[in-house]
């Protein structure tokens, strides 16, 4: 791909973001481009920015300086929520619904399908995610990996140009990990779905990113393949892959 190839398949454009709580800073003057189908990791320290970061991207959060800019949105006028999914740590679902209305609910708020189309795209999200069979039952019932493969499935359903993931992995047996992974993988090649994903997986990143960025100290201090990053002249990444070493080395 070209460089001017490369612009105009920009999904998400950061410049100079910056964050604080308070007034401790977070993130400082942080930019990035994603292009379109792409697999994007950002990993990093606990502490380091990281899911803040993820959260800005996807509007949950404002900044407190700079830009966050989702070509979607641009081009068609959309309600950011249509033309992005967010997938939380915690499956963020409502416990007093039961799986096929939560996964219902983005469909119903921003579309104005009959329920009989609406079944058919829930109940299509719901089988490829796994979950179908547990469509009538809340999530409160459901073991970890089956409520993060509802989320998942709620974040497809709308169809998405682009879906961030909170540690999509963490805390799941190998079973609902791969399946976690290869629905990371198929939504791209299915509907050509860009993700960005947050992950204390090395290995995850290095078989599923095409790109994986570094964040230390609420900056990213470089971006590229695993290999790239090995052999990376910085001090901080060397220390930060030195320290992973464990989680790399599964994945070579």
């Amino acid at each position: 791909m070209t460089g001017n190839e490369k612009q105009n398949d920009v999904v998400l454009k950061v410049t100079g973001l910056s964050y604080a709580y308070s007034e401790t800073p977070i993130l400082e003057e942080v930019s990035f481009e994603v292009y379109r189908g792409e697999v994007f990791f950002i990993v990093g320290e606990s502490a380091s920015g990281k899911t803040t970061l993820l959260r800005l991207c996807a509007g949950l959060i404002e900044p407190k300086s700079g830009t966050v800019e989702i070509k979607a949105k641009q081009e068609a006028g959309e309600d950011i929520h249509v033309s992005s999914g967010f997938v939380f740590q915690q499956h963020g679902l409502i416990s007093s619904m039961n799986v096929y209305d939560n996964v219902a609910l983005p469909l119903r708020y921003h579309t104005d399908l009959t329920e009989g189309e609406i079944r058919e795209r829930v109940e299509r999200a719901l089988r490829s995610t796994g979950a179908l069979e547990a469509r009538r039952t809340r999530p409160d019932y459901l073991s970890l990996g089956l409520q993060r493969r509802v989320s998942v499935a709620r974040a497809v359903v709308l169809h998405p140009d682009i879906i961030f993931y909170d540690d999509p992995l963490l805390g799941l047996d190998h079973e609902n990990a791969s399946a976690v992974a290869q629905l990371i993988r198929t939504s791209r090649e299915d509907h050509g779905v860009t993700s960005v994903v947050v992950s204390h997986s090395l290995a995850l990143a290095s078989s599923l990113g095409d790109r994986i960025a570094v964040v230390v100290k609420g900056r990213i201090r470089d971006i590229g393949s695993l290999a790239k990053l090995r052999k990376s002249p910085d001090a901080e990444i060397r220390r930060f892959m030195q320290s992973h070493a464990s989680l790399w080395l599964q994945a070579t």
